[in-house]
């Protein structure tokens, strides 16, 4: 019996170690499967990682060369028209919905133009709320981008206004630099909201998958709470969020998103649920059962086995669809998978957003739902008798037809049907394509082709004109038809040919991608017209190697023309040239004119800003680069007169200019020189005969003025006469003694220094080349009044001096001291006496004035900045027919008056004085009666 319970318990502990060994062998090789399944459905997911991605940049590359070579954008650029380029966002926004904002900034990194997404609704921005983006890292990369180079930011959360837009959108900008004429002009940029991407992109039934950062912040989590974790308040890290055995069970994966680095972490769901409930069920039913299923343990084994090659395989499928409908759904073509029956069985996103139906919504419904009369009712049949007479006419044909939407509107559609057989079972799969933007986009351009103010042609590599548009055959007076017939060589003016085919051939050698030339096409009736010509090569490949034809816009210019022929005609009589000064390239481009004036040919003349500075006069020199400077830095006009060099003689130029700007960068400085040298020598004699004229004015003056002196000197010899005749009859009666003669001298030198003082007044009205120099007005005045005088008093009138309604006796030295003006002395006496001269001239000429009439009065006021002398009188005036031409040469309405006197105070009052002098009538009321005179009124202003 214990021989025997040794042998039970030799047996059992055998069977027992058996069983184990089994058991863990094939726990191991279980394992070991699982493991391999999963690093290879790791890689799988990779690859379609990676390819989804690729090919989603691919399609936006594609859509911003598209955007960017398009000629209404290019127009905005240049007009900043915005009408079409509304239309062309607008088409393009509505067919991506990942779009959440279009923008075109200039180079300076301010926004010109911007669409937003706000509320599932595409809004353009007023210009007052566009924004400066020169400071973000993203507009400084993109300014390094090349031509048709695509442009790509980090992923990152939207920023509006410096602030994180929330709910969090993750967003990626896309840039591709604008280019006119090989010159970069701005930048478009697109951001995609890129939330339904990522999450599509990361969905697995096989893994739980999450991107992290290189700080390992969560990017995305399944569970939205997580996803952009660095910026949540809790900041959550994966040591955080793992537990110890969950972290030693994940794998890591490096991958690269535009343009950064990322870390993807895969975890086995079966693994984290599933599989350990298995392990666990099979290691306790193991250990109970294990004596009893020994000899059953291969057979368990091969079963187990089977199981989870099936789950795999299973696992493997449904990670499959999940990619196939992500890659389904990011195509903007709705498919449509259907049985036999015509029931639906599986759609895609777009779908849902082409006919408006949630996906729950069309799953086993029939397809006629979408189908309007008169088809809806038939379509059952169409279906069961495809094969017998449809089959060839239905599959795999694109055909277009109409479908109805949930909404029962209609929308004009492109479907291709395919026969699958999946699972042993036949389905039908429908790809729709929207017709409704396209046709509305064809018809847009058909609108624009045929409706434009510019005539547009497409022409064929041997220039045959294919298609034209009405403003085309207009300018050629030609039609449509007849011009179907010809080429554009047929056309041309046969000195512009060579040129323009010089340029085609450098389109086809694709050595330029278009170009633009002034030419002369030859009408129906053998006219010239002149046209602004643009041609653009259209080729169909991607790599540009198959060239389908050429674009070309045609602008009638034949009226630009001859104007310019004109202008350059009227720049020729006028001597004005025009000149361009391009600051950023360092070039100078005169006109044909501008270079006769330099006395330059385009030969000789070298294009830069050093050339032009060297005609300049050396004396001259100085003051333009200061002038240039200041235009330059305090973004004023130009305007100067400085002196040129040529062929050893002077001449003298007067130019105008202005700089343009983009931004705050100054790129272009134009404008007009003039040759004044002949207006500078008319001006040189013209001051010489003003100032003969002014010459002879004095003289004119002078035999009124010795008149004067002679009437004042009068008296005092006659004084002196008694003086002498007073010493002779004081000698003969013996009274000439000392104290006599003292007396005598004094009386003597009293009248002779009256004398001199008179002369040295009349002196002083001569004076010539007087300096500026202050003084003050009431003495100048007083000085007037003791010169002519004596000329006054002859005609028994009366010169008043009043000073802010004073008289200029009552005056005080403070209130005297205020009139003090800096000016020339001299040449104000010579106004004052003249508006005196003509008062009195006007007044002697009254038949009988009354006192009042004889008076002259003389009136002096003051503000802050002028003072202002009033020479009035009311002697009649002047008629209201000579009013205008009181200050002309040569007018005069005196007999024997030379019409120069006020022209000349003009001309002293607004050259030499720095003010003015006008005329007014001066009316006053005595004794109930009106009477009229002059007023000549004197401004001057207190400083020079």
């Amino acid at each position: 019996m214990g021989l025997l319970n040794k042998k039970i318990l030799l047996i059992t502990i055998v069977f027992i170690s058996v069983s184990l060994s089994i058991y863990l062998l094939a726990y191991k090789l279980t394992n070991e499967t699982i493991q391999k399944s999963f690093t290879n459905q790791i890689e799988i997911n990779q690859n379609n990682i990676n390819f989804t991605i690729k090919q989603f940049d691919k399609t936006k590359s594609d859509l911003l060369n598209t955007l960017t070579n398009n000629e209404d954008l290019k127009k905005f650029i240049t007009t900043k028209n915005d009408t079409e380029l509304k239309k062309l966002f607008l088409t393009f926004a509505n067919s991506d919905k990942l779009i959440m904002q279009m923008r075109i900034l200039n180079l300076n990194g301010n926004e010109i133009f911007r669409l937003d997404k706000v509320k599932d609704e595409y809004l353009f921005r007023n210009k007052k709320i566009l924004q400066d983006k020169a400071h973000r890292d993203y507009f400084k990369s993109f300014l390094k981008l090349k031509r048709k180079e695509l442009g790509i930011s980090k992923l990152d959360l939207n920023v509006e206004n410096n602030k994180v837009e929330k709910p969090f959108k993750s967003t990626i900008r896309m840039a591709m630099p604008i280019f006119l004429d090989k010159k970069e002009k701005a930048i478009l940029i697109i951001n995609y909201d890129m939330n339904s991407f990522i999450k599509n992109l990361f969905s697995s039934s096989t893994f739980n998958l999450y991107l992290i950062d290189q700080d390992e912040y969560f990017i995305y989590h399944p569970n939205d709470n997580f996803s952009w974790s660095r910026y949540k308040d809790n900041r959550t890290v994966i040591v955080d969020y793992f537990s110890k055995s969950r972290f030693e069970k994940l794998v890591f994966k490096d991958i690269d998103l535009w343009n950064n680095k990322y870390k993807i972490i895969y975890e086995n769901k079966q693994t984290a649920g599933l599989n350990f409930f298995i392990e666990k069920t099979t290691d306790i039913a193991g250990l109970i059962f294990l004596g009893s299923i020994l000899l059953v343990m291969p057979f368990f084994y091969m079963i187990l086995a089977y199981i989870k090659k099936i789950k795999l395989l299973n696992s493997s499928i449904l990670d499959s669809k999940v990619k196939i409908e992500s890659i389904l759904d990011h195509t903007s073509d709705a498919i449509i998978l259907i049985d036999l029956r015509g029931i639906i069985q599986e759609i895609n996103l777009s779908t849902e957003k082409i006919f408006g139906y949630k996906k729950d919504e069309l799953i086993n419904k029939n397809i006629n739902i979408l189908v309007p009369e008169p088809h809806h009712s038939k379509h059952d049949n169409y279906i069961r008798n495809h094969d017998k007479n449809m089959h060839s006419k239905v599959i795999n044909i694109d055909r277009e037809l109409f479908a109805v939407r949930k909404d029962g509107s209609s929308l004009s559609i492109s479907l291709v049907v395919t026969k699958v057989n999946i699972s042993n079972s036949e389905y039908f799969i429908g790809t729709i394509k929207n017709l409704s933007d396209e046709i509305k986009t064809k018809k847009l351009f058909e609108n624009i082709f045929t409706s434009t103010a510019i005539g547009i042609a497409i022409v064929l590599k041997d220039g045959s004109l294919w298609r034209i548009n009405k403003k085309f055959a207009d300018i050629v007076e030609y039609t449509i038809d007849e011009l179907n017939k010809l080429t554009f060589q047929d056309i041309t003016h046969k000195d512009d040919l060579s040129k323009d085919l010089d340029l085609v051939n450098k389109v086809l050698n694709k050595e330029i991608d278009e170009y633009s030339i002034e030419k002369r096409y030859i009408t129906k009736s053998g006219k010239i017209v002149w046209v602004n010509l643009r041609v653009k090569g259209v080729f169909s490949s991607e790599n540009n190697e198959i060239f389908d034809y050429f674009i070309a816009s045609v602008d009638n210019i034949t009226e630009q023309i001859q104007i310019k022929n004109k202008l350059k005609e009227a720049e020729e009589i006028a001597h004005i040239g025009h000149w361009l000064w391009d600051i950023r390239k360092e070039t100078v481009d005169f006109s044909d004119n501008m270079l006769a004036i330099f006395g330059k040919t385009k030969e000789t003349f070298n294009n830069n800003y050093e050339s032009f500075i060297n005609i300049i006069h050396k004396d001259d020199k100085e003051n333009i680069l200061h002038i240039f400077n200041e235009c330059l830095y305090m973004k004023k006009d130009l305007e100067i007169e400085y002196r040129i060099i040529v062929n050893n003689e002077i001449k003298f130029i007067y130019a105008k200019g202005r700089i343009l700007y983009l931004g705050e960068e100054a790129i272009e400085f134009f404008g007009t020189c003039q040759d004044i040298t002949k207006l500078k020598i008319l001006e040189k004699e013209t001051k010489k005969r003003e100032l003969i004229l002014m010459e002879q004015s004095k003289l004119a003056s002078m035999g009124e003025m010795v008149g004067s002196i002679a009437h004042q000197w009068r008296q005092p010899l006659n004084s002196i006469g008694f003086i002498l005749q007073d010493m002779i009859s004081a000698y003969k009666h013996n009274e000439f003694n000392e104290n006599y003669l003292k007396e005598v001298k004094k009386e003597m030198m009293e009248q002779l220094n009256y004398m001199s003082e008179t002369i040295d007044e009349f002196r002083n009205y001569f004076k010539n080349n007087e300096p500026y120099k202050e003084f003050n007005i009431i003495n100048t005045l007083l000085d007037v009044n003791k010169l002519y005088r004596a000329h006054i008093d002859k005609f028994y009138l009366h010169l008043k001096i009043k000073v802010n309604k004073k008289d200029v006796k009552d005056l005080n030295q403070e209130e005297i001291n205020r009139f003090k003006i800096i000016s020339q002395e001299s040449q104000l006496k010579q106004v004052i006496i003249n508006c005196i001269s003509n008062a009195k001239d006007a007044i002697i000429e009254l038949d009988d004035p009354i006192k009042e009439q004889k008076n002259i009065i003389v009136k002096i006021e003051e503000n802050e900045k002028n003072i202002q002398i009033f020479i009035n009188d009311l002697a009649g005036g002047v008629s209201s027919k000579t009013l205008s031409r009181v200050f002309e040469p040569y007018f005069t309405t005196k007999n024997m008056g030379t019409g120069l006197g006020l022209y000349i105070c003009k001309t002293i009052c607004t050259q030499s004085l720095k003010g003015d002098i006008e005329y007014k009538y001066n009316k006053e009321k005595i004794n109930n009666r009106k009477y009229l005179g002059s007023s000549f009124i004197i401004t001057l202003p207190k400083t020079i």
